[in-house]
């Protein structure tokens, strides 16, 4: 994947763990009973984890994606076609 592409997913998880700890001390102030409080946090995370893998499945169908990831995969097997030489003439001059 192209740099700004991971760069992008690093600041997105900045992003996250910031949001999270801003809620999880709004509710450590508001909620004062502990297992509602983390009941409430809980299930938000829940809710998030369930919408991220919805939308990490559905990530793939799109074409930025797909040529990402059918050039990664060109990359891989030309190194490997690479190495795959580079072994044969190492045994061919022992």
């Amino acid at each position: 994947m192209p740099q700004k592409y991971l760069s992008a997913i690093i600041v997105g998880n900045s992003y996250c763990a910031i949001f999270i700890n801003i809620i999880q001390g709004i509710f450590l102030l508001t909620i004062t009973d502990l297992f509602v409080n983390a009941m409430t946090y809980y299930s938000i995370a829940s809710l998030i984890l369930v919408v991220t893998g919805i939308l990490n499945y559905k990530f793939h169908d799109i074409n930025f994606v797909k040529y990402h990831m059918l050039k990664a995969q060109r990359k891989s097997e030309v190194l490997k076609d690479l190495r795959e030489s580079v072994n044969t003439m190492n045994s061919n001059s022992n």
